[in-house]
């Protein structure tokens, strides 16, 4: 029965009734029905009702969202890509940028002929994209040479997904792991596509907020910023996520490496590996959609992982809060320890500190390439060489046994030796940072190292190394053979390879830091680990003061829209019911926050002080499911979800 002073699809929806369509509907679905579909679509993934409701379920999901932030109310409200704990002025936003290619979508899905009912909340304008890439595209650099990793490669972009429209998606999040920003790739994972990214990020941001950007190939990505940029931003810094870093040269390491990065605490980078764990599961009903509705789809899930990570926002950084206080402690423990066997003060460790930064790069060609030079070189010398005795009528040269002939000789080739001997010493000290690596993931691991991998597989990690060691010991054993040969000419004796190899040598008596011990890169990892928890106090110190300003102002935000409703009208009325329960649940977050303030450390002493936090396990675990109920038995997904 329905009345006649209203259309019969707001009838329905008065009887919990969804209608298949907004006039003269002919079917209707129960709300129940509607809940249950939505559950089975972001938790289990499962299709099999999908089809033949999706119009109306997609409607029906959309106006879900809008309940639960009710931006059509005020546009000031948090959409769900928002991290309360990041700053918002003044401070350092630490993101993580990567690409699925798990996400794909085939052409033959389709085209879409109406927008996404999300719009742009989550992934940007794809006729943006798309033209930002045209424009872009003549931006070239040299092939990576750097790591084995496809990311940036063009080959990779030229010949591969030619049946799929959509080829993946690159995206990014902050290091609480909410979704910030995403885009649809057309290729592969061009440097174009996290240039975007950054340059949309860099804009959104005011200008006293610096941005570090985490990315597995963030060495090359610099080089392409830097040759697109007439001048390099100064508010971005770029580093590599650490498990990623062990697949870079040692150079690549000792720059970019998160433990070396300033200002960025303890995080890893590695937080859209797990946003990703999470989002790889819609792939099989997500290839055969149309764009826009694969758009709507994904960016539910997002909303739905961003809601999680907020609802356990304070216990997480608590953790993270703890985790730096017990790691400063270790690694001062670890550090005076050693200190106190070298005989070393703050000088000391802040020299050997300076000195690891500065390792040369070895740049070594194939005896092949040395001969074709040597060849060209000396043809185009010898050319010189007639000139220059023409001028300046010379009638003679000299010849190999003539005095001044060997006195430069001589000196030259001293030169020579001592090129190499420099060359050789950039990579004994190379070999040595690679060995000291793997022996944290072998087995002979220090206690501190669980600070930063706790999650990482360490087998995996010493095998990129033994890699690299073997590398750089070939390259090693090349420099050595080429000093051999040459030093004898100039009266001194050949070197052992077990000396070169061994930076604590007397061959290497006379190079800086080498009296320092064996324990100079245990000591370099101490004060570094030391120094990253200190300013991880301090970032999630900062951290929970922004979390209680950002509920506070929502919590504003709420009154001042309530004060501006109609509160005689019954949609009036139905608007400040919807509000008051979004401030019911800012209030509950603000209280937790305010708590911590007024309890001090005792809260983080009350923290869980297991391993398993948001940076260092994977959050789509049970556990992570059903982690949003409060002690007091509110289950915050369930009123947020079923907040109608």
């Amino acid at each position: 029965m329905t009345c006649k002073c209203e259309p019969l699809a707001i009838s329905l929806v008065r009887a919990h009734l969804w209608p298949a369509s907004p006039t003269n509907p002919r079917y209707a679905f129960c709300f129940n029905l509607l809940d249950w579909g939505e559950a089975l679509l972001l938790e289990c993934q499962r299709r099999d009702v999908y089809k033949c409701l999706i119009d109306a379920f997609e409607e029906y999901r959309y106006m879900k969202e809008q309940l639960r932030h009710l931006t059509f109310l005020n546009a000031q409200f948090d959409e769900g890509n928002v991290c309360p704990a990041c700053p918002k002025a003044e401070g350092n936003v630490i993101i993580s940028m990567d690409a699925l290619f798990g996400l794909p979508r085939k052409k033959s899905s389709g085209k879409s002929h109406s927008e996404p009912l999300s719009g742009n909340r989550f992934f940007c304008s794809q006729n943006e994209v798309d033209l930002y890439v045209a424009q872009n595209s003549q931006t070239i650099i040299e092939a990576n040479d750097c790591s084995s990793f496809m990311a940036g490669n063009p080959m990779r972009s030229a010949s591969r997904f030619h049946a799929l429209d959509e080829t993946g998606v690159l995206g990014c999040a902050c290091r609480h792991e909410i979704p910030l920003m995403f885009l649809n790739l057309k290729h592969g994972e061009r440097l174009v596509y996290p240039s975007f990214i950054i340059e949309k990020i860099l804009h959104h941001y005011p200008s006293d907020v610096h941005v570090t950007m985490m990315y597995d190939v963030a060495c090359t990505l610099q080089k392409f910023l830097m040759k697109k940029w007439e001048v390099y931003d100064s508010r971005l810094s770029l580093a590599i996520p650490v498990f990623h870093a062990y697949g870079h040269k040692t150079e690549c390491q000792l720059k970019f490496a998160p433990i070396r990065t300033n200002n960025i605490g303890l995080s890893d980078g590695e937080v859209m590996e797990r946003l990703w764990s999470f989002l790889r599961r819609f792939s099989r009903i997500t290839k055969e959609m149309k764009p826009f509705h694969r758009i709507d789809v994904l960016s539910s899930a997002l909303s739905y992982y961003s809601y999680k990570k907020r609802a356990n926002l304070y216990i997480n950084t608590m953790k993270r809060l703890k985790r730096a206080i017990d790691g400063k402690i270790k690694a001062e423990q670890s550090l005076s320890a050693l200190c106190t066997s070298g005989n070393l003060i703050d000088s000391d460790i802040i020299r050997m500190v300076e000195e690891s930064n500065t390792i040369q790069e070895v740049k070594m060609c194939t005896n092949t390439m040395k001969a074709s030079r040597a060849d060209a070189k000396l043809s185009q010398i010898n050319d010189q060489l007639k000139k220059i005795e023409l001028q300046h009528s010379i009638s003679k040269r000299w010849t190999k046994t003539d005095e001044k002939y060997c006195t430069h000789l001589q000196n030259y080739v001293r030169n020579c030796c001592e090129d190499l001997k420099k060359k050789l010493w950039s990579a004994s000290v190379k070999r040595h940072f690679l060995l000291f690596q793997k022996s944290r993931y072998a087995g002979n691991t220090l206690n501190i190292n669980a600070i930063y991998h706790s999650d990482l597989d360490g087998h995996k990690i010493a095998k990129k190394l033994s890699k690299q060691i073997s590398s750089i010991t070939k390259t090693i054993r090349g420099i050595t053979a080429d000093y051999n040969l040459e030093v004898p000419k100039i009266g001194e004796s050949q070197v052992l390879l077990s000396d070169v190899l061994n930076p604590s040598s007397q061959l290497w008596s006379n190079e800086a830091g080498t009296h320092d011990g064996p324990n100079k890169q245990e000591i370099v990892h101490c004060y570094l680990t030391k120094k990253r928890c200190e300013e991880e106090i301090e970032i999630t110190t900062i951290e929970l003061n922004n979390m209680k300003t950002y509920y506070n102002n929502q919590i504003s935000q709420i009154n001042d829209t309530i004060l501006d409703l109609d509160q005689s009208s019954l949609l009036g009325k139905g608007h400040i019911i919807l509000l008051n329960k979004l401030k019911w649940r800012y209030e509950v977050l603000l209280e937790k926050c305010s708590d911590s303030n007024s309890e001090g450390n005792n809260s983080v002493s009350d923290c869980d002080s297991s391993d398993s936090d948001d940076e260092s396990s994977d959050e789509s675990s049970d556990e992570d499911e059903s982690g949003d109920e409060d002690e007091s038995g509110v289950d915050y997904n369930s009123e947020l979800f079923n907040i109608m």
